[in-house]
């Protein structure tokens, strides 16, 4: 605990149901790009409570830019970053937080996981760690972000678009593979079998 420094990158994912790839390794550069201390993936489905869905902002429309986000001219909700990538259709993009993959600066790590802590046992409300970020996210929209676009992490439940994997092991969701725009983690949103 005391070995991560406040501008330190920390990365957390779920234990049974994300794969990292070599991409992984780069995820700094590409966290700091996006402007906001703590980016979680998002997702089509809003799990488990469903009635959060009016809090949430829309999606931003796919002509943001990360450059946009970083300017501050993402418009009026200040949660959005840019969107359009991992799986999405214009139908129907993802915009809801997604907790099995998170990436912030150690200060504001530190600071989120000292706030799920003091709400309790997150299962006295249901068996879903996941409501916790949710209310997090909600409350802080001056820190936190969605990476809407899927330039970090593709949330894979009700994926729509084919993934590709690079032989070196990048893997890429919906658009044809690129070194420079592949993933670094992909979520399956899975079951636990076993």
């Amino acid at each position: 605990r005391d070995k991560v420094g406040p501008r330190d990158v920390v990365l957390l994912v779920d234990a049974y149901d994300v794969l990292l790839t070599p991409s992984a390794l780069g995820i700094a550069p590409r966290f700091r790009a996006l402007g906001r201390p703590l980016v979680f993936a998002a997702e089509r489905t809003l799990w488990p409570d469903a009635a959060l869905e009016p809090h949430y902002p829309p999606p931003p429309p796919p002509s943001f830019t990360n450059a946009t986000a970083a300017t501050g001219t993402m418009g009026t909700t200040g949660t959005a970053l840019p969107g359009g990538g991992a799986g999405e259709s214009e139908a129907y993009p993802p915009r809801f937080l997604n907790s099995g993959t998170v990436v912030g600066e150690g200060w504001a790590v530190r600071l989120m996981l000292g706030r799920l802590q003091r709400m309790g046992a997150l299962t006295r409300c249901g068996p879903d760690d996941q409501r916790g970020f949710h209310k997090f996210f909600l409350e802080n929209p001056e820190l936190c972000a969605l990476d809407y676009r899927g330039e970090l992490f593709a949330t894979l439940h009700f994926l729509t678009k084919p993934m590709h994997v690079h032989p070196g092991g990048h893997v890429l969701v919906g658009r044809a593979p690129s070194r420079d725009e592949s993933l670094a983690l992909a979520d399956g949103a899975g079951e636990a079998e076993g």
